[in-house]
């Protein structure tokens, strides 16, 4: 267990055979109480793909794209994925080529719950002090040819890297 400040971190190894890493789990406490729990990346990738992550929460709230400088030099875009009533956002790197924004199931950035009732973008920075804005992201109808249900059909169904036709900037 190492202890940064306000947050702990706790290693583990996995229960998998054939695994050559070591897993995390953060608790974000600057109080006496936890108010976010955050799965590092490799512990994400094995145990909550986006597929598994539909097909057991169903449909999201929310599909948003966005980053963490609207004005960033490698124009550098993540997917967050928000279910509010469950008080999950699970945040997906996406490359882009041309076009295109590209998901690889093997890259995953950070799922995060939280016990407070405060909305999600609350935590959104949280612990890490991220500065992903509410203004930097974007519905995902806005940014991509897909909409909810589209999304939710193509991603819930196939574990693979999944391309997404970005839409002509709209004056």
């Amino acid at each position: 267990m190492e202890k940064y400040q306000d947050h702990y971190t706790f290693y583990y190894d996995p229960p998998l055979r054939n695994i050559d890493t070591t897993f995390g789990v953060m608790f974000y406490a600057p109080s006496s109480t936890i108010e976010i729990i955050i799965l590092d990346s490799a512990t994400v990738q094995l145990t909550f793909p986006l597929t598994r992550l539909l097909q057991e929460n169903g449909m999201p709230d929310k599909v948003l794209i966005g980053s963490q400088d609207a004005f960033s030099a490698n124009n550098s875009q993540e997917m967050f994925i928000v279910y509010e009533k469950q008080k999950i956002l699970v945040r997906y790197p996406l490359a882009t080529k041309n076009n295109y924004l590209c998901y690889d199931p093997k890259l995953v950035e950070r799922f995060q719950t939280w016990g407070g009732n405060e909305n999600w973008l609350t935590y959104l920075n949280l612990p890490f002090g991220d500065s992903v804005s509410d203004a930097n992201l974007r519905p995902i109808d806005q940014i991509t040819e897909y909409n909810m249900e589209s999304f939710y059909k193509q991603f819930s169904t196939r574990n693979r890297s999944i391309c997404m036709k970005t839409l002509e900037a709209k004056p």
